[in-house]
C-alpha cells in the first residue's frame, strides 16, 4: 500500500506482486519555490530479487519461452550489469537456464554481480570488446561460437523486448493510479523499453521525458522511435540531452557531487548510470524554468543499485 502524496489520504494498492513501490515526496526550496509537486516513484523498493524495472521488464519472458518450446535464454552485459542479475534469478525461480554474454575478459575477475548470477545457475561467457559488437549485426555467428546455436532465446541487452515494453507499461499505470494526474513523468533512457512502455500506458496531458544516459544521444532517440512506432498513445514525449558526462559508466564529479547532496537531502539512494543522470537533468531544467507552477513531476527511479559497487571510491561501504 502507498499514498498519494498530491494530496488522496486514500492508499492505493499496488501490484500484489511486488513490495509495494511508493511515493516519495521531494521538500525543499528549490521545488517549493517553483511551486511544483515532485515525488519519487520508487521502484528500487519494488522487489526482493528483482531490481527497480526489471521485474516489469521480464515478467513477460516465461510465457514467451513456454509458447516456443525453450529452455534456455542468452542474454548479454558489462560486469556490473543488473540486467543479467536480475534475468539469473528469474531464470531460477522458473526453472530455466541463463546464459550471460559479458564484455570483458575472463582475466578481469568475476564482479560481486557475475558470482551471484552463477550462485543463481548462470552461465558466464566472456567475451572481448569486438567479439561483443557483433550481437548486433551477426548474433547467430556469435552464438554458434560460442557453442549455443539452436533452441535458445536470445534477449538483447537490457532486456528490451515487446514483452519488456509491454510490462513496462505497468510503471505508468501504477503512477496515474498513485497520483492521480500526472504532468511531467521524467524517466533514464538506455535501450528505450521502460519509456516506450511508459509512453504507451501514459495519458494524453502527461508529457514523458526520457533522458539519454549515454553519448549516443541520436541513437537512444531512435531506439525509442522504433520502440514507439506501433503504439497509438496520446502521451507526448521527448529525449532529452544531459552534459557531457563522458563515456557510459565514467563519472565525472559534477554528478558525484550532485548524487552525495541529493542522497544526503532526501535519503535516497542513486544508482550513478541511470537515475542519478535522469534526477540531475530535472534539476538543471528545473532551474532553467522548464516547468509552470502547479505541474505535477513524478521522477522515476529504475533501481539498479548494486552498481553502485563497481565505483567503490565514490561510494565506500
Amino acid at each position: 500500500i502507498v499514498h498519494n502524496v498530491f494530496g488522496s489520504p486514500e492508499p492505493i494498492l499496488m501490484n500484489p506482486d511486488l513490495l509495494s513501490p511508493f511515493i516519495q515526496h521531494l521538500q525543499e526550496p528549490l521545488i517549493k519555490s517553483a511551486g511544483l509537486n515532485v515525488a519519487v516513484y520508487r521502484l528500487d523498493l519494488a522487489h526482493p530479487d528483482y531490481s527497480g524495472n526489471k521485474y516489469y521488464k521480464l515478467k513477460g519472458l516465461a510465457q514467451r519461452m513456454l509458447e516456443a518450446k525453450q529452455n534456455t535464454v542468452v542474454s548479454f552485459g558489462g560486469r556490473w550489469s543488473n540486467h543479467l542479475l536480475a534475468l539469473s534469478q528469474y531464470g531460477q525461480d522458473h526453472g530455466f537456464n541463463t546464459v550471460a554474454v559479458v564484455r570483458d575478459v575472463a582475466t578481469a575477475g568475476a564482479t560481486p554481480l557475475l558470482r551471484q548470477c552463477e550462485t543463481n545457475g548462470m552461465t558466464i561467457k566472456y567475451v572481448n570488446a569486438a567479439t561483443y559488437r557483433e550481437r548486433s549485426s551477426s548474433v547467430e555467428q556469435l552464438l554458434a561460437a560460442l557453442g549455443l546455436s539452436g533452441g535458445v532465446c536470445v534477449l538483447p541487452e537490457g532486456g528490451s523486448s515487446h514483452e519488456a515494453i509491454s510490462g513496462c507499461g505497468e510503471i505508468a499505470a501504477e503512477i496515474t493510479a498513485a497520483v492521480g494526474k500526472c504532468d511531467h513523468v521524467v524517466v533514464p533512457v538506455g535501450t528505450g523499453a521502460t519509456m516506450a512502455g511508459i509512453v504507451c500506458r501514459a495519458s494524453s496531458h502527461c508529457v514523458v521525458h526520457g533522458v539519454a544516459v549515454t553519448k549516443k544521444f541520436a541513437e537512444q532517440e531512435l531506439l525509442v522511435r522504433n520502440a514507439v512506432a506501433d503504439i497509438r498513445s496520446p502521451a507526448h514525449w521527448t529525449i532529452e540531452r544531459l552534459p557531457a558526462f563522458g563515456a557510459y559508466g565514467k563519472l565525472r564529479p559534477p554528478l558525484i557531487e550532485f548524487i552525495h547532496r541529493f542522497e544526503q537531502d532526501h535519503g535516497i539512494p542513486l544508482d550513478p548510470n541511470y537515475t542519478a543522470k535522469s534526477f540531475y537533468w530535472f534539476y538543471q531544467a528545473l532551474q532553467h524554468g522548464k516547468f509552470c507552477s502547479g505541474d505535477s513531476v513524478v521522477l522515476l527511479h529504475t533501481g539498479g543499485l548494486m552498481g553502485r559497487q563497481g565505483y567503490p571510491s565514490v561510494f565506500p561501504r
